[in-house]
C-alpha cells in the first residue's frame, strides 16, 4: 500500500528564522514597554507625607514686643505698643533622618492647623489694623542629621504688654495644634498644642 504523497514542500529555513526573530523581537518590545510603563507609573504616583522624619516638641511662648520707650510722646508710644506684640512659639525640632534638613527663606512651607480631622490655613484672627493674620515660620531653619534645634513660629497676639500669666492663658486657650508641610521634602511636622 502506498501512502499519498504531498506536493507541499517544507518552508525554507530562512523564512522560519525570520518569523522566529520577528516574534522574539515583538515579545521583547512588549516586555520592555511594560517595564518602562510600570517605572513611569510608579515614579509619577504622589509620595506620601513623612510624619516621622522630623519630630517637634513645644518648649515655650513669648511675645515679640518692640521697645517703644525711646519715643518721646505718650500717644506715639501707645500707638507703637498697640502695633506690635506678636506671640512667638518656640518648638524643638528633632531630625531623625541621616540627612540635614533645611528650610530656606524661599521655601514653600505651609503651616496649617488641625481642627479635629480637618486641616485649614492658620488663620488665627481677623485684625482690622493688620488684615488677615497668619502664623509665620522664622527662616532660615537648619536641623543637622540626628540633632535637635529650636525654631520660632510667629503669630499675631491681641494683647501687647500682657504679663506672663495672661500670655500662658492665651496660648493654652487659643492656639490649636499646628502642622507644618514641606512640599520639597514631603515632610509633615506636627507641632503639638501648647
Amino acid at each position: 500500500m502506498t501512502l499519498p504523497t504531498s506536493d507541499a514542500r517544507p518552508a525554507p529555513r530562512w523564512k522560519s528564522l525570520v518569523i522566529a526573530s520577528a516574534s522574539a523581537g515583538a515579545g521583547f518590545a512588549l516586555i520592555l514597554a511594560a517595564i518602562v510603563g510600570s517605572v513611569f507609573w510608579y515614579s509619577s504616583r504622589p509620595r506620601p507625607w513623612d510624619a516621622r522624619a522630623i519630630r517637634a516638641r513645644y518648649t515655650e511662648a513669648s511675645t515679640d514686643d518692640v521697645d517703644c520707650f525711646f519715643l518721646k510722646s505718650e500717644s506715639a508710644r501707645n500707638a507703637c505698643e498697640e502695633a506690635h506684640g506678636d506671640v512667638l512659639l518656640t518648638y524643638e525640632l528633632e531630625n531623625t533622618t541621616d540627612y540635614d534638613y533645611r528650610i530656606g527663606e524661599q521655601s514653600r512651607v505651609e503651616i496649617m492647623e488641625r481642627d479635629g480631622k480637618v486641616l485649614q490655613p492658620t488663620l488665627l484672627r481677623r485684625d482690622p489694623g493688620r488684615g488677615t493674620s497668619f502664623w509665620r515660620l522664622e527662616t532660615p531653619v537648619f536641623v543637622p542629621a540626628h540633632r535637635a534645634v529650636a525654631i520660632n513660629i510667629k503669630g499675631p497676639y491681641a494683647c501687647p504688654r500682657c504679663n506672663a500669666d495672661k500670655l500662658k492663658s492665651f496660648v493654652k486657650d487659643s492656639i490649636p495644634e499646628l502642622l507644618l508641610f514641606d512640599p520639597g521634602t514631603h515632610y509633615e511636622i506636627e507641632l503639638p498644642k501648647p
